[in-house]
């Protein structure tokens, strides 16, 4: 019987054309490793990769390829620049206008949503299981924003005057027993906010209902020399030491810093000789030592239900 629901969030680039090849898709090598570090437990996990990129986005970045043509030698580092930029840029928060259904940012919220809508119809016990998320590089922020915006901003999620009452337990995403981000950016694509006014994504200290024993867990993995990957615990330092410059208005917002989980950074090398480049962003999923942390985490939420 399925137990808990492991999602899994990709990070900068586009996946579309992959997407719908297992053996292809950006999930390949983590679901691979927690296989068969699992084994019988892996059959307890409805597992679900989300696709949050957006075809339009690929389309764009490959015409601006074309126009510049770049060298070959350097047109994966072209591609990987690109596809970060890109991404980054376009994933921002418009005004909320008619133009706000045509933009990058609810177009990815939408995305998020019908996967989790895809999970509800394949899956007709996922009303109260439990879910343990997994974001790698930008992924984090989409995971981040996705669940702010169900919480206290539905009208960012649903279709136009759709009405907020369809938006389920599932979609806004309350059962979260665990994080783990890798190669993490939000520090990058936060820039704007000072650190005092900075507020990390909410996840309970003590999730599961009558397990008031049970801790939620949340790690972050960084490489140091990932150009795009940065620790996090400094960012939330404000939130979780009472001195955030909204603290008034957290009792609103249904959040209280002492009732949370806070994340942990850790330091890691991935990506063998690759890893020692910028390219590090690109194999935190692939490491041993990263499979085996999360395998340890999904096993003890599983012993807990």
């Amino acid at each position: 019987m399925k137990k808990l629901v492991v999602l899994a969030f990709h990070g900068i680039g586009t996946y579309h054309d992959d997407f719908q090849i297992p053996e292809r898709r950006f999930d390949r090598f983590l679901k691979a490793g927690l296989k068969s570090r699992l084994g019988a437990d892996f059959d307890r996990l409805v597992w679900a990769p989300v696709l949050w990129s957006d075809k339009v986005l690929e389309d764009r970045q490959k015409a601006l390829l074309d126009g510049r043509k770049p060298p070959a030698i350097w047109s994966r580092v072209f591609e990987f620049v690109a596809s970060s930029i890109a991404d980054a840029a376009a994933y921002q928060l418009s005004q909320r206008d008619d133009a706000y259904y045509r933009s990058a940012y609810f177009r990815t919220q939408t995305l998020v949503r019908q996967a989790l809508r895809k999970i509800e119809q394949e899956e007709s016990d996922t009303v109260g299981m439990p879910v343990f998320a997994i974001a790698d590089s930008m992924g984090c922020k989409v995971l981040s924003s996705y669940s702010w915006d169900a919480d206290h901003k539905p009208e960012r999620i649903l279709e136009k005057d759709e009405d907020p009452v369809k938006l389920t337990h599932f979609q806004r995403l309350r059962g979260i027993t665990g994080l783990v981000y890798t190669g993490c950016n939000l520090p990058l694509l936060t820039m704007d906010i000072p650190n005092k006014a900075t507020m990390p994504m909410k996840l309970p200290l003590n999730p599961l209902p009558g397990r008031p024993d049970f801790t939620s867990s949340w790690l972050s993995y960084y490489d140091r020399d990932d150009v795009l990957g940065y620790p996090i615990e400094q960012e939330y330092l404000a939130y979780f030491s009472g001195q955030h410059e909204d603290q008034a208005s957290f009792p609103g917002w249904n959040r209280n810093p002492a009732l949370e989980q806070r994340p942990t950074d850790i330091k890691i090398g991935v990506g063998g000789l690759l890893g020692l480049t910028p390219f590090a962003h690109l194999y935190y999923w692939q490491s041993g030592a990263i499979q085996d942390e999360i395998a340890r985490q999904i096993r003890r939420v599983l012993a807990a239900l």
